[in-house]
């Protein structure tokens, strides 16, 4: 028995496969590319488990589909590169962590030979200034994590929380001596 006012969202899409039908139908995003259809399975898995049981704002599934695919064409993209940088910084290995910069200048007359990877210190050089800047730990495991993102699942969410509809059960208040409701 269907309890929903309108449509709950598993009624909509009961699975991953039909959520990536409907952004290849909706033509949100290349679903032929594998790393589009794996993005997509992931926010179905964050919309689904919030979404779930909740009830949509439309009348009609049509009106509610093109609603989200213009929310998620805005999104798709920005959403799937902040993932992609959030990745590479969980990934940073502690020295890349603790290093804050390197500089190196040189300054030669007449070099004996081409320099085999000009980013390194030469080895025959007139004069040369080379510096690496690097934090103490606490300090540079201080600033990682500080920096450190987490994975944005709220602002796929709230940028879809107008798609459903907030239903507030009657409550029953008790006040001295009595009840009201």
């Amino acid at each position: 028995m269907n309890t929903a006012l309108t449509f709950y969202f598993k009624e909509i899409f009961s699975n991953k496969s039909e959520f990536v039908d409907f952004m290849r139908e909706y033509e949100v995003a290349d679903m032929d590319n594998a790393e589009n259809r794996i993005f997509a399975e992931y926010i179905f898995k964050i919309m689904f488990r919030k979404y779930h049981n909740s009830n949509v704002q439309y009348d009609t599934i049509d009106d509610f589909k093109c609603a989200l695919a213009n929310i998620l064409e805005d999104e798709f993209d920005k959403y799937k590169k902040q993932i992609e940088y959030m990745k590479k910084l969980h990934e940073l290995t502690a020295d890349e962590a603790l290093q804050v910069s390197t500089a190196l200048s040189n300054s030669a007359n007449n070099p004996n030979s081409a320099p085999v990877d000009p980013l390194k210190p030469f080895d025959y050089v007139g004069s040369q200034v080379y510096s690496i800047a690097s934090n103490g730990k606490l300090l540079g495991y201080v600033q990682a994590l500080r920096a450190m993102p987490n994975k944005m699942i709220g602002e796929i969410l709230l940028a879809c929380s107008g798609l459903f509809k907030t239903i507030i059960p009657n409550e029953i208040f008790i006040f001295k001596g009595g009840k009201f409701q």
